[in-house]
């Protein structure tokens, strides 16, 4: 196998939640170790636990550590990791011990940033902003709803309280950031029916009704695509611009989309480091509500912005990423990462298949590199680390 950089996405609250004992920092030094053991060149360190951050801001945004005021099958669920959490804040600052312990073996550390996550499961990780200022978020095309959790960068107060997260992280003197658009926040009318059947079965989890609701959790997500996002400022700009109300259109989501790209050249002035963002998903993604939303990936992959661009490879062997992913086949500037999920269904199976899958992906989709997402599976299956030595073979 080739050279190709190797990238380990480790998402510190599903580490601390996974791990029988307290995943401390002599636990972060080991996993490290063990990564670069195995070959991983850098780390990707997930700081959002949705609309909060998982070491010792400053912001006003630090994870509670505690149950918040939810309903009681949804803070059982998550009760005993809080606790956790706590713990680890009061001990040591997590990303202060990332950063330190992955340059001790030798990696690379970007911090990861969600820009789109900021409120959870019936906003009980709901960011300082949502909190206080739903009205930030995308607003629904009658104007009845808004999206909660998403927030609009076409408001300045948005772009600042961003700012203000990333100038922070930067201070810790990490290798650069890498910022995502992956989300769990879900459009109103599954908060709504999410929120009926906590209401009505306060002892069940609420993963039983997502299992059972799976066709309407589609449909009501794929209804929310193209139908949010027309907030005033934008709605006022394109009147003026175009002298025409805005529908549902290609035009319209390009039009929008130019604040976000506002946004990001504001964070690369900022970032002296490499700047990635992700994820690039197959557009009719049926769990990705923003799949629609204009990301201009060619000036994206090919422009002056981004050092890394991340493309989510899909589920499907079959699937010809030259007819998905067009851009990721012609001359570009960003490198160019395949974000694979381990959990995939196509990639169960032996380590040996899992590892030749992967190889596959890569040479097919023109990739300079792998992320690997994401770090708890090789906590519950010891026999990952077989994988990277078979890809590595």
């Amino acid at each position: 196998m080739g050279k190709c950089k190797l990238t380990m996405a480790v998402d510190y609250y599903d580490l601390i939640w996974k791990s029988e004992e307290l995943f401390d920092e002599q636990h972060i030094d080991r996993f490290l170790g063990s990564c670069a053991e195995h070959g991983i060149n850098a780390i990707q360190w997930r700081l959002s636990v949705c609309g909060q951050l998982l070491y010792r801001t400053k912001t006003g945004d630090m994870f509670t550590g505690q149950a918040y005021n939810g309903a009681a099958s949804i803070a059982k669920l998550h009760e005993a990791n809080y606790y956790k959490c706590q713990a680890i804040l009061e001990r040591f600052d997590p990303l202060e011990a990332a950063i330190r312990l992955a340059h001790k073996h030798g990696m690379k550390l970007y911090p990861w940033l969600t820009l789109y996550d900021d409120y959870g499961v019936q906003g009980n990780h709901a960011s300082s902003i949502v909190a206080k200022h739903p009205e930030l978020c995308w607003r629904s095309y009658d104007g009845e709803n808004y999206y909660l959790g998403v927030t609009s960068y076409a408001y300045p107060e948005v772009v600042e309280f961003r700012m203000k997260q990333i100038r922070e992280i930067l201070s810790y003197a990490g290798d650069g950031l890498y910022l995502s658009n992956r989300s769990h926040s879900r459009p109103p009318e599954y908060n709504i029916a999410l929120e009926n059947f906590v209401d009505k079965n306060p002892e069940i989890c609420y993963l039983e009704w997502i299992k059972a609701n799976r066709t309407f959790i589609d449909k009501s997500q794929q209804a929310a695509i193209g139908n949010y996002g027309f907030d005033p400022p934008v709605v006022e700009a394109y009147i003026n611009a175009t002298g025409k109300q805005p529908e549902i259109s290609e035009q319209w989501s390009r039009f929008r989309g130019q604040y976000f790209i506002k946004f990001l050249e504001q964070v690369r002035r900022e970032v002296e480091g490499q700047l990635s963002f992700g994820l690039r998903y197959e557009p009719d993604a049926p769990h990705f509500v923003y799949g629609k939303h204009f990301f201009d990936w060619e000036q994206l992959v090919d422009g002056d912005i981004l050092d890394e661009l991340h493309y989510a490879l899909p589920e499907n062997d079959d699937v010809d990423l030259k007819t998905l992913y067009p851009e990721m086949f012609k001359p570009a500037k960003a490198s160019r990462q395949g974000w694979c999920w381990l959990g995939h269904e196509k990639l169960e199976g032996t380590i040996q298949y899992k590892a030749d899958t992967i190889k596959q992906q890569l040479n097919q989709g023109n990739l300079d590199g792998i992320v690997l997402f994401e770090a708890y599976h090789f906590l519950e299956k010891p026999d990952y680390w077989q994988l990277l030595d078979y890809f590595l073979s």
